[in-house]
């Protein structure tokens, strides 16, 4: 811009210059009367310089004013296109021109060297590296990586981390194989600790056998050069010693458990007291059991201890049913001789009819014939066996390293008497019916009919004893002391208790109207006491 003014400037000096020098110079003569004129009379020498003088400077610059018409020069200054030259030729841009100058040409990375490193990398994860050696393998991985991002920019570089990669894989791989063999032998060793320790070489003596020498094969491949035959016969050596450890423990198991039952039946055994209610099956079991315990603890012979033990559960089971009804049965039998002995006394006593007619009594003595064992005990056999058979060869993971009571027939039936008031002459007869079928049910085993028989021969029995009469009192006349029903109960051959007079009024109330009147003559019946 200072350079444009610059030229502006000078184009208008010269511009002035020109217009100056086309002024027409003034005559002699003027000029010698200016300067008489401005001698003489300087005012009017002045105006001349002041009007005239300035006018030619001023009009030339106001008319040549069009001149600028001429900028087209101004334009061509080439001021404005140098600074799109400065701005748009940025001096970085010339760097690569510099470096793509080919002083070495590296020679490109083949792919395979990748492909083999990778390789490397796989086998070393199969040697198991990202267990033992996880900080390593990922190193390695991480190699990879880089040396894949400069297979282009600097393929020298990558080839010499591949080159690492190969070397270092190489141990990894040998390392972890190593460490693999220590771990698989470490493994077997421990599971063939574990067969010995529950006896597996004294219950499946074969078995074990046949799983050792797979162990002993499996360790010896490990000290060959081809660790995938070495892992396959570690396969099977850890698949048999698992699966017969396995097998084993849960037979154990299921045999513990079996006892546990059978000690669970002996606590309850013991609490019915079998060995008295149920003899003969609790010999059985008893016997059974002993058996069972020599088979498995004495000659190691399980599958004929355990077949010995759940025959064992059968008669613990079948002993405790046996003794719960034998219990039940003891029960009806006793209630079937109270009967019958309250029976045989019913039958000496005198009972009055409902006319009031005295029955003389006629003695009965009972028989009851009662079956040995009338219900036998059924228990059902379990069918279902626990035991497991061995497998050495089942498919697995490898790893690297209150009973209830006996049902009865219920006849149904009511035990209520009815029309007991139209039946006091058999009352006694119906009684002994009724306890005579109480009989042969319990014989047949149906031990709930057979209670309910009893009860109503005991409700008959009891309606036939509340009308005996142990005695007959006939009221006397005693100026002195006049018989009443207090000092009738007050006597020491009936009651002794004059409070209980009125055991006397019930039954005598047909004749007696009013308690406190009583005349002498009657007859009155002097009831047992209930």
């Amino acid at each position: 811009m200072k350079k444009l003014k610059k030229i502006i400037y000078l184009n208008i000096i010269i511009l002035f210059i020109a217009s100056c020098a086309s002024t027409p110079a003034p005559s002699t003569e003027d000029s010698d009367i200016q300067i008489e004129q401005s001698e003489i009379e300087p005012t009017t020498v002045e105006e001349p310089v002041i009007e005239v003088a300035p006018e030619p400077v001023e009009e030339p610059v106001i008319e040549k004013e069009p001149e600028p018409v001429e900028e087209p020069i101004i334009e061509v200054v080439p001021e404005p296109v140098e600074e799109p030259v400065i701005e748009v030729t940025p001096e970085p841009e010339e760097e690569p021109v510099v470096e793509a100058e080919p002083v070495y040409i590296p020679e490109p990375l083949d792919e395979n060297l990748i492909s083999q490193a990778k390789q490397q990398i796989f086998k070393a994860e199969e040697a198991r590296a990202k267990t033992y050696y996880p900080e390593r393998l990922q190193d390695l991985k991480g190699k990879l990586n880089k040396a894949v991002s400069l297979k282009e920019s600097d393929p020298d570089s990558a080839r010499e981390i591949l080159k690492e990669i190969d070397i270092e894989s190489e141990k990894l791989i040998k390392d972890s194989l190593e460490a693999l063999k220590s771990a698989c032998i470490t493994i077997l060793n421990k599971q063939a600790d574990k067969l010995v320790r529950i006896k597996a070489d004294l219950y499946t003596p074969e078995e074990f056998l046949t799983t050792q020498q797979n162990r002993e094969d499996a360790i010896k491949s490990f000290d060959k050069n081809s660790f995938t035959d070495a892992l396959a016969l570690y396969r099977i050596a850890y698949t048999s010693q698992e699966n017969l450890f396995n097998t084993l423990s849960r037979n154990i198991s299921y045999i513990e458990k079996l006892l546990k039952k059978i000690n669970s039946y002996k606590v309850e055994g013991e609490r019915l007291n079998v060995e008295k209610w149920a003899p003969e099956e609790y010999s059985i079991a008893v016997d059974l059991y002993l058996k069972s315990l020599k088979l498995i603890y004495e000659d190691y012979n399980a599958i004929e201890g355990e077949t010995s033990l759940r025959e064992t559960i059968f008669y613990a089971k079948k002993a405790i049913d046996q003794a719960k009804i034998n219990i039940e049965v003891a029960k009806t039998d006793e209630e079937i001789f109270k009967l019958m002995s309250e029976l045989e006394e019913a039958s000496t006593l005198t009972i009055l009819d409902k006319d009031d007619n005295i029955i003389s009594p006629t003695q009965w003595e009972g028989k009851a014939e009662l079956k040995e064992k009338p219900i036998e005990a059924v228990v059902e056999v379990e069918e279902e066996d626990g035991f497991e058979p061995v497998e050495l060869d089942k498919d697995i993971e490898v790893v690297y390293p209150e009973l209830s009571r006996v049902k009865v027939k219920i006849i149904p039936g009511e035990t209520r008497v009815l029309g007991i008031a139209e039946k006091r002459k058999s009352l006694l007869e119906d009684a002994k019916e009724f306890w005579q079928l109480g009989i042969e049910a319990r014989n047949s085993g149906d031990l709930v009919s057979a209670s309910e028989y009893l009860a109503k021969s005991k409700i008959y029995l009891d309606e036939y004893k509340s009308m005996a009469v142990d005695y007959i009192y006939t009221v006397v006349l005693n100026p002195e002391r006049r018989d009443c029903l207090w000092r009738i109960a007050e006597k020491d051959e009936f009651y002794g208790d004059p409070f209980l007079w009125q055991n006397i009024w019930e039954r005598n109330k047909k004749l007696i109207q009013d308690p406190d009147l009583i005349y002498p003559g009657w007859k009155l019946i002097i009831p047992p006491l209930n």
